[in-house]
């Protein structure tokens, strides 16, 4: 997508080890680029080849390991919350 710059689907992915496909321009591309599939929207062969990468057997191993190193790196929902709170106390003062 050109235009989905959080995409539920990409979190999705992640939480189940899938592979992901997705555009650099989705928000994403720097938390991801050692783990996802990047691919130019407007070109259908790379498009293509994304999706074959993502659909071999070989590659989900890698992906795997690079899911668990994103799942792993022990944020909780209180550490949401906690960023969260100083951001908003940043903003506001």
């Amino acid at each position: 997508s050109l235009s989905d710059v959080s995409p539920n689907v990409i979190a999705d992915c992640i939480s189940s080890a899938t592979p992901l496909v997705m555009t650099r321009e989705s928000g994403f591309y720097e938390e991801l680029k050692g783990v996802g599939i990047f691919v130019d929207p407007l070109d259908e062969s790379s498009i293509g080849a994304g999706l074959r990468q993502a659909t071999d057997e070989a590659s989900h191993s890698r992906f795997a390991a690079g899911f668990s190193r994103i799942m792993g790196a022990g944020r909780s929902w209180g550490d949401a919350a906690r960023d969260w709170a100083g951001l908003i106390s940043e903003v506001t003062k």
